[in-house]
């Protein structure tokens, strides 16, 4: 269960919606961050996260995403100047 001050972000996601890429790569950043203070501070996990299954995963979203935008006619122009 959610902490209260989140409730209300978590129940207006809709459902079947997609992250942003911004989003996708700022969780990645954060959990590659978390690595790297765990190998500095002397863990024992020496492969990096960033694996072939999450540059599998960003290819996969990726298409998903496409496939969405052209279902639903976004203009691909609409976040430029």
């Amino acid at each position: 269960m959610p902490p209260a001050a989140l409730s209300q972000a978590v129940g207006t996601a809709l459902e079947g919606t997609l992250y942003t890429k911004g989003t996708v790569d700022a969780y990645i950043t954060a959990v590659i961050e978390l690595w790297r203070l765990q190998v500095a501070h002397g863990g024992s996990n020496i492969e990096n996260p960033r694996s072939i299954a999450v540059r599998g995963f960003l290819e996969q979203w990726g298409r998903q995403r496409g496939k969405h935008d052209r279902a639903s006619f976004k203009d691909r122009g609409s976040d430029g100047i």
